[in-house]
């Protein structure tokens, strides 16, 4: 699998003869991804070839046919349909000021990223989502406020911060604000990635809920030295520092 891959948005506005009122159509395609990187829980992610493919439609406000989500790919048996969803539980908390918006949208998704297997699946959704938000109600922030809001929601930046920029990702929390600070590096085309995914589904809330509340002094040392290791291996394309930098102590 690449990891050269960032999200993308393309957007279309339509005109019904006879309507008075404009459909707008956006299309974002945003990738999966894999964090915790090797020992950068929380720090480190990587972007695939993999995506998410999100289709949002704005219909007339007596249009009650329309079904409110329509999924497709693998994850056709495992979302819901209806307002439980997850893309949808975004638009509403960011067009809480505007509940006309979110009663005329309509959601397609069509993803290849399987759900609770690591690869970033809700990210993907959440960044997509809250770019459509802004972008359906006449404004694209920029890359902070985006990454800043998806963290919000997601509660970590890592996968968010790939599912956008693509590559290979290092993010963390400013010291002072709120915002969400990232370097992007890149990968080395000549390390292909193999993904291997367990045949059960296991939320993150759940696989975060055994982590220790602390670590030993010298794990936490151990895990600075192998971050460290393992970003001046991609960067100076050292399969052998990238080999012994992925032991991790802490997750």
């Amino acid at each position: 699998m690449s990891s050269d891959s960032e999200a993308e948005m393309a957007a279309s506005k339509k005109s019904r003869p006879g309507k008075d009122t404009e459909i707008r159509r956006l299309t974002v395609r945003v990738p999966g991804s894999t964090a915790n990187l090797g020992p950068g829980f929380d720090t480190l992610a990587l972007a695939f070839q993999i995506y998410c493919t999100l289709d949002f439609a704005l219909v007339e406000k007596s249009d009650l046919h329309t079904p409110l989500i329509t999924l497709s790919g693998v994850i056709v048996d495992g979302l819901p349909k209806d307002r439980n969803n997850l893309i949808y539980t975004v638009l509403s908390n960011l067009w809480a000021n505007d509940p006309e918006l979110l009663q005329r949208v309509r959601i397609t998704i069509e993803s290849q990223i399987p759900l609770g297997k690591g690869l970033g699946s809700s990210a993907a959704a959440i960044m997509g989502a809250v770019w459509a938000a802004y972008a359906l109600s006449g404004s694209l922030p920029d890359t902070g406020t985006l990454l800043t809001k998806a963290t919000q929601l997601e509660g970590h930046s890592d996968n968010v911060a790939a599912s956008l920029l693509g590559g290979l990702i290092v993010s963390g929390r400013a010291s002072k604000t709120r915002s969400v600070i990232t370097q992007k590096l890149s990968w080395p085309k000549e390390w292909c990635t193999i993904v291997v995914v367990p045949p059960y589904v296991l939320s993150t809330k759940k696989a975060r809920s055994i982590l220790p509340k602390t670590v030993r002094h010298e794990d936490a040392v151990a895990n600075v030295q192998k971050v460290s290791l393992l970003l001046a291996a991609v960067a100076n394309r050292d399969e052998e520092a990238m080999q012994e930098a992925l032991h991790d102590r802490l997750h």
